[in-house]
């Protein structure tokens, strides 16, 4: 496996360094600008590429400089350490618009997918593991690449943020609705409730009950007084999880939280639910002195969205994911 993608006529590669974040979220900026995307499309590729520049993540970044010692590629690889149910290899590249179409994207492809692979065989096989490109910005061109090198599209979906710092929504519980936070106790039962609330999903995810937990709860970002069960009298019906990373937030420059994962039971759709525990989540997220919350809709749910919209949530970013089983082992079903 090399260090570095092979020189290209015109371009030299060498290491990337934090040194260079700067330039390298330029090119990322320049990247969504001509796509048409906004700036925050390419701030978000940017933020994810930075992990494979430094830190326990990191697993090689490289960028290639023009005859005129200008930066215009960068290619990366991190593996996530905080997802516990897979793992997650992701690949991160980006080409200045002026230079592409000369073979810039394809080098750093292989040359990111052959770091994983590496990375991925000294990792005992105790879970699955899947090569995973995440971008705001995908073209044509972009999608035909990934195309040809095996990669499918997993799933799109859109950013949203809600600002906490006005007035919030005021959804008080319908008589006989309460709301329980999360114990470890009660762990079946959320499980219970999100696998009915994404029985109905196209492609629903099939989490076990052991692996919906890890993935939910096992991380530091995860907050058990801001996640709750809710219930109409004796039936759980509705469940809420509520992430916050001090790190990704100190990383971004941000004071976020995070709707992780929410859901309500079929048979209890469409009498406002959902948004009873999205008002209390909120609440709760700005009573721990965040400014913003943030949550992910994939885009072919948009009765989902029209519900975040009228409690105030506006999308700031489309993401789509591409994804590759690596060396044999199954892909785990959840974005």
């Amino acid at each position: 496996m090399s260090a570095l993608p092979e020189d290209l006529p015109g371009y030299r590669w060498r290491a990337a360094t934090p040194a260079d974040a700067a330039a390298i979220r330029d090119l990322y900026l320049a990247c969504a600008g001509d796509a048409g995307e906004p700036a925050a499309s390419g701030i978000a590729d940017f933020a994810g590429a930075r992990a494979a520049l430094a830190g326990a993540d990191a697993l090689g970044a490289a960028c290639a400089m023009d005859e005129a010692g200008r930066l215009a590629a960068f290619g990366g690889v991190s593996c996530p350490s905080g997802i516990r149910h897979e793992y997650r290899l992701l690949l991160h590249g980006a080409v200045l618009p002026a230079d592409r179409r000369r073979g810039l994207g394809g080098a750093i492809l292989a040359w990111a997918e052959a770091r994983a692979r590496a990375a991925l065989a000294a990792l005992p096989r105790d879970r699955p593991a899947v090569l995973r490109v995440d971008t705001s910005v995908v073209g044509q061109d972009a999608t035909a690449l990934l195309a040809r090198h095996g990669f499918r599209l997993h799933h799109v979906e859109e950013d949203m943020t809600r600002d906490l710092r006005g007035p919030l929504p005021d959804q008080p519980p319908p008589p006989g609705v309460t709301l329980v936070h999360w114990e470890q106790g009660l762990a079946a039962r959320f499980y219970a409730v999100y696998r009915d609330a994404f029985s109905t999903r196209p492609g629903a995810p099939g989490w076990t009950e052991e692996g919906w937990v890890v993935a939910l709860t096992g991380s530091p970002a995860f907050r058990p007084a801001r996640s709750y069960l809710l219930r109409e009298g004796d039936e759980d019906v509705g469940f809420l999880i509520a992430h916050v990373d001090p790190e990704e937030n100190a990383r971004l420059g941000e004071n976020a939280g995070w709707l992780a994962q929410l859901g309500v039971r079929p048979g209890w759709r469409g009498r406002g639910l959902a948004a009873v525990m999205i008002a209390v989540a909120l609440c709760g997220l700005r009573d721990d002195g965040l400014d913003t919350a943030m949550l992910d809709v994939n885009v072919d749910n948009p009765g989902a969205r029209r519900v975040y919209e009228r409690l105030g949530f506006a999308v700031v970013a489309r993401r789509a994911s591409y994804t590759k089983t690596a060396d044999g082992r199954r892909q785990a079903a959840v974005s």
